[in-house]
């Protein structure tokens, strides 16, 4: 069948065949949530706070369909060309859909199950470019039409669906990557994306992402009844066998699903910079919310990365394949083997502060961050700044190890008990030098200036060969005085937050509320019980501003108290109070 062979069904919006044709009956059991979600909203755009309220992050299906992460591995090309054409095989419930037709002006998406195909034109509704089939993509003639193929989390259930060689993965995908090949133009490129069948989650204790199992694609798959995924070295040659003239490598993480960072393995070969301290570990099991956990990720990261190993090992891969001439594609659609390094987005959170972090090499060979508003756009209305202040700025690289490696490697030699109180002396020290104000408050603790409020472990660096610490990534400011004690609070708290996993069992077993007032009270005997629930609402009222862009009159009251703040005129910001 050709596209022009089917016809609208003003039903649904799909188009869809009246010939007979062999139905796909995926299904990931979100579908009727996702109709419901996308028929609701009226903002359907990628950053839409609206479908972000809907997201339930407890169930992982509603989660993939709904994040905006989802987006990720096509953003960080910075596509110029507005007109290619593109032909999406698999588009599921129209996630990476959404983005490709906010940027290209025409997408033709085909879907194997027609509920998916229909949630995937809900969420493109607005999009006129955008028309979505239900087929099989096999069953369509589709040759040399397309600038453009993306098989984006599809590649892997080739010997589950393919017409002829199911329950034989290889030939199953060498026949996907063909039928892609000859949609292709002359001159165009592939964008593919799957889980790597040697990830090092996969090593550390997550389950296989498709059947659930430990250590299955290690195993190399001994159950044939399920989506297989490759390596490196083997999808190389199956896109190379399929007729590909050139194949370049990104690797997303934690994965192609949800990638926060992707770094570019062309660059690999002549950068190290440091890359390890743009991935943000324990990655997530995909199966199970609780999963085991064998040994540090961000401490072997450091290793693999060493040993140049960091391509064979990432979780997930994120290819172009070229067909024609390479450097010529390169030209068409922006690509450039070593133009940036590693990009990191932040998208959890309120639209006008979602941002994307980029490392790049400048024509000179020097680096530079660059910041920018993640998918350079916000429909959002515009912030009012008065207690918390963001800023997206660029700045200077640091070559060095984070700071919170240095409590990983801790916790690995199991000196924590006695090296962490340490540490948390040198870094309140760091601090009243930084950022004092040369205030106390009636405790006797001393106030630090508003910018200490984002120096945590996680942005500090321990610069290469002077082992002096520097600061990075300060994106919020407090408009008045902090207490010392705040700050020292929020990195203890968070790092049993974000990184409770990486800690023994007995650190545990203590409610964390307890554990955490206990490290904060060795350096402040005055952090009781109140300042401690201070500590966390003023938390919460910056997180509610963070993921909301509000704040109520609440907030200010907190700071009131938690500042000791009695007269408000020489305080800047807090004159609303």
């Amino acid at each position: 069948m050709r596209l022009e062979d089917f016809v609208l069904d003003e039903a649904s919006g799909v188009y869809a065949s009246t010939a007979e044709v062999r139905k796909i009956a995926y299904s990931d059991g979100a579908e009727r949530y996702l109709k419901k979600v996308l028929t609701s909203v009226n903002d359907l755009g990628l950053l839409s706070s609206q479908i972000r309220s809907k997201i339930d992050y407890r169930d992982w299906a509603i989660l993939y369909h709904l994040s905006p992460y989802r987006a990720t591995i096509l953003d960080c090309f910075d596509f110029p060309n507005n007109d290619a054409k593109v032909l999406e095989l698999g588009a599921g419930c129209g996630g990476v859909t959404r983005w490709l037709g906010e940027h290209f002006k025409d997408i033709y998406a085909v879907e194997g199950s027609f509920q998916r195909a229909c949630i995937s034109h809900l969420r493109c509704r607005d999009l006129p470019g955008v028309k979505v089939y239900a087929a099989n993509f096999f069953d369509l003639e589709l040759e040399k039409q397309f600038d453009i193929v993306t098989l984006i989390g599809v590649l892997e259930y080739s010997p589950v669906y393919h017409p002829v060689y199911r329950k034989n993965p290889y030939k199953a995908a060498l026949s996907t990557l063909q039928f892609a090949y000859n949609a292709i133009k002359d001159q165009g490129i592939l964008l593919l994306a799957i889980e790597n069948k040697l990830g090092l989650k996969y090593f550390s204790g997550s389950r296989e992402d498709h059947s659930g199992k430990f250590f299955d694609s290690i195993h190399g798959y001994p159950d044939a009844d399920t989506p297989v995924t490759f390596s490196a070295a083997e999808l190389d040659s199956l896109l190379r066998s399929a007729g590909f003239t050139s194949v370049d490598f990104y690797l997303p993480f934690p994965d192609y699903k949800l990638a926060k960072t992707i770094i570019n393995a062309q660059a690999l070969s002549t950068f190290h910079h440091y890359l390890y301290n743009w991935i943000e570990t324990p990655f997530p099991d995909r199966v199970e919310p609780q999963r085991m956990l064998f040994f540090n990720e961000s401490l072997a990261l450091r290793e693999i990365m060493k040993a140049r190993l960091l391509k064979d090992l990432s979780n997930s891969f994120l290819l172009v394949a070229h067909k024609g001439k390479k450097d010529e594609n390169c030209k068409k659609f922006n690509l450039s083997a070593d133009g940036w390094i590693v990009k990191h987005y932040t998208l959890d959170r309120y639209q006008a502060f979602c941002k994307k972090v980029s490392l790049l090499k400048t024509v000179s060979g020097s680096l530079k961050v660059d910041k920018s508003m993640a998918f350079n756009k916000s429909s959002e209305k515009d912030i009012q700044h008065t207690i918390f202040i963001h800023a997206i700025e660029p700045e200077k690289y640091y070559a060095g190890d984070l700071l919170l490696l240095s409590v990983f490697e801790m916790l690995a030699s199991q000196k924590f008990d006695f090296m962490f109180q340490p540490l948390l002396e040198k870094l309140n020290g760091f601090l009243i030098n930084r950022f004092s104000s040369g205030e106390s408050d009636e405790a006797g603790i001393p106030f630090l200036s508003g910018e200490s409020l984002d120096v945590t472990l996680w942005n500090i660096i321990v610069e290469e060969g002077t082992g002096e610490w520097m600061i990075f990534d300060r994106e919020w400011t407090f408009n008045g005085l902090l207490p010392v004690d705040l700050v020292i609070w929020r990195n203890v708290h968070y790092l049993f937050d974000l990184y409770g996993n990486y800690f023994e069992k007995r650190y545990l077993s203590r409610p964390v509320a307890e554990l955490v007032c206990g490290w904060v009270k060795k350096l402040y005997p005055a952090f009781n019980e109140e300042r401690y629930n201070l500590s966390m609402q003023f938390e919460l009222s910056l997180q509610n501003y963070v993921n909301q862009g509000t704040s109520d009159n609440e907030t200010y009251h907190i700071i009131e108290k938690l500042c000791r703040i009695s007269d408000r005129s020489d305080r800047p910001g807090l004159d609303c109070i």
